[in-house]
């Protein structure tokens, strides 16, 4: 028996957070979240010492207010290194009030309060780490030590003499470094805070869901809060009958629960069922876009030639299909418009009617936009499945500085000029903003699908730095332009794949 045992996992048997597959987002995301929030530390927070009644002192010091205006996280070899600099922070170095009061009719009570404080310029905070992270519950674990390093540019104390300014700005560094390192008052601990949120929010919504866990776990927890034993019902069916003793169990539960956890076990069931929709493809009831989508692809498929009334079956049914889940639009209304999109059915990239006259070899066009208003112009980015590509990053750049950034399918409503826009670490160079116009980038997008544990690298043909990296399968949109080539590297050897316009390449 002792043998069977199975030892606990170290913990460096977890991959470190610089091994995700989508790194370079998370350190974006990191700087998003801690952008402009604001930090309150004090070395020593209002201590009141007493002696007696009429004697005693009550003293803060060190009490600072930090705003991170302009966060940096980069990953360097194992870790990651947060950088924030801080151009300005008005601080009291030290606050004092004693007993007994000067004024000789209050002597029992704290005299006239006595500061000391000033300002700080240039002020410069680097964090190192090297967090690990837990893939199956999607949340950080530990975050390592911590190397922290305080470095301030000009300091002037106030109402001291300015002798005292450079001695003061060394004992600050040294004061603020230790209170990161030993968490002192709540420093690193409010810092940590905002960081460990911020990650685990990002490690969450990249975290994939498997259907009926959620539900089962959460049903054996309505069981336990409304008297019901359901892990024991769950088994009742033994090997033969699994799904109708799950189903006797969930029964008893719902039926023994209270109703806020029926109502509970109501919306689990409806996300579950959601779920399942989203990994089979096929959208939710009601949902009369994706319905449509799906028709047009079916459409697309018949032999425009031989089609006749199978396409007009097809239109009836799927027709009764849309009024009946949505309830919404008039029948002939909806089949006139059905109709219209069905004529000619094109790629959802491809350049609509009325786009600038251009060659398929430029990444970029034009398509005119009557919704736009004065001198206006919009850069948008579109892929073949929205939804498949919500997690791609997205950048803006103009004159080699960034300007904006997004995932997903963005679109920025600009001032006319050229702009450079980035998928994914490939940049389309000089795209025109004019007013009035749509700028539409060309895209396709790559689904890699491999074993789990199968490590992969992407790179565009011929390049050696990669563009992502991570373990069994990906799904993210790509530029197209040009021959939209790529390569697949694994174990040291590349195979290529090409992205052509409006299209999911698969690898």
């Amino acid at each position: 028996a002792d043998g069977a045992e199975v030892a606990p996992e170290a913990p460096s048997a977890k991959p470190r957070l610089v091994d995700h597959p989508r790194r370079n987002e998370l350190a974006r995301w990191l700087e998003d979240s801690l952008r402009d929030r604001e930090i309150d530390v004090a070395l020593l927070g209002g201590h009141k010492y007493m002696i007696n009644s009429c004697l005693g002192i009550k003293a803060s010091a060190g009490e600072f207010r930090l705003k991170l205006a302009n966060p940096s996280v980069r990953f360097e070899n194992t870790g990651i290194v947060l950088t924030l600099a801080i151009d300005h922070v008005a601080f009291s170095a030290l606050k004092l009030r004693m007993r007994p009061n000067p004024n000789p009719l209050e002597l029992c009570k704290f005299g006239k309060k006595f500061e000391v404080g000033g300002a700080m310029e240039d002020v410069r905070l680097t964090l190192r780490f090297d967090p690990l992270y837990d893939p199956e519950r999607c949340r950080v674990g530990l975050w390592g030590d911590a190397n922290p390093e305080v470095r301030i540019g000009n300091l002037n104390l106030k109402p001291l003499q300015n002798d005292l300014d450079k001695m003061a700005k060394n004992m600050v560094e040294d004061a603020l470094t230790f209170a990161l390192q030993v968490s002192v008052d709540g420093m690193y601990s409010a810092l940590g805070d905002l960081l460990f949120s911020a990650v685990d929010q990002f490690l969450e919504a990249d975290c994939p869901t498997k259907p009926g866990e959620a539900g089962r776990t959460t049903t054996r927890i309505g069981g336990v809060l409304g008297g019901a034993a359901t892990s024991g019902g769950a088994r009742s069916g033994g090997s033969g009958g699994a799904t109708s003793g799950s189903t006797s169990g969930s029964a008893g539960a719902t039926t023994n629960a209270s109703p806020d956890v029926q109502a509970l076990l109501a919306r689990i069931a409806t996300l579950e069922t959601r779920i399942a929709e989203l990994e089979t493809g096929g959208p939710p009831p009601g949902d009369l876009e994706g319905l449509l989508g799906q028709a047009i692809e079916r459409l697309g498929a018949l032999d425009a030639r031989a089609a006749g009334p199978e396409l007009r079956d097809l239109l009836a049914r799927f027709l009764g299909l849309a009024l009946e889940r949505s309830r919404l639009g008039d029948p002939r209304t909806l089949m006139d418009e059905l109709t219209r999109m069905v004529v000619d059915p094109r790629p959802r990239t491809a350049e609509p009617v009325g786009a600038a006259a251009s060659s398929a070899n430029v990444p970029w066009y034009l398509v005119p936009n009557p919704e736009l208003k004065g001198r206006m112009g919009r850069v948008v980015v579109r892929f073949p499945d929205a939804k498949l590509a919500s997690g791609t990053y997205v950048e803006l750049h103009r004159d080699g500085k960034e300007v904006t950034h997004a995932y997903g399918e963005p679109a920025w409503e600009l001032l006319p000029g050229m702009y450079d826009v980035q998928v994914l670490g490939v940049r389309v160079a000089g795209c025109e903003v004019r007013s009035g116009h749509d700028t539409l980038v060309r895209t396709g997008m790559l689904t890699i699908e491999l074993g789990a544990g199968t490590f992969f690298r992407l790179f565009q043909k011929g390049e050696k730095q990669e563009l992502t990296h991570g373990y069994g399968s990906l799904t993210t949109g790509l530029l197209c332009h040009g021959s939209g080539e790529y390569e697949v590297e694994i174990q040291d050897q590349r195979a290529p794949v090409t992205v052509r316009e409006g299209e999911i390449a698969k690898f």
